[in-house]
């Protein structure tokens, strides 16, 4: 119980990670943050974060290190530093939007 194991697993606190001399949580947004380890269309996701009126911080950090620390292409951080969601960069941002705000019914998801 004593030692930590850093994991993006959904429910889990974000891991900790230094970029560029800064934490990564110093990046993230107020509300939800996606960190994006491939490319993703930033366009689809600020779009659903929109409709849903989400204020969305996007992190592109294309880097080894961080896609294996966070297991994901895509891993979708809450406001209090939380896991979300991760998943596939291919995933459509308005579904896992929707999930990670609870607006789906668990049957349907």
């Amino acid at each position: 119980p004593n030692v930590y194991v850093p994991s993006a697993r959904p429910g889990a606190r974000a891991p900790h990670v230094v970029l560029d001399g800064a934490p990564l949580f110093d990046r993230l947004g107020r509300d939800f943050s996606l960190v994006a380890c491939a490319p993703v269309d930033e366009a689809a996701w600020r779009q659903a974060a929109s409709e849903r009126k989400l204020d969305l911080a996007i992190l592109n950090l294309a880097q080894p290190r961080v896609r294996a620390l966070y297991g994901a292409d895509c891993v979708l951080v809450r406001p209090d530093h939380h896991v979300a969601w991760r998943g596939g960069a291919g995933q459509a941002p308005g579904h896992v939007l929707d999930l990670a705000r609870g607006a789906l019914n668990a049957v349907a998801a």
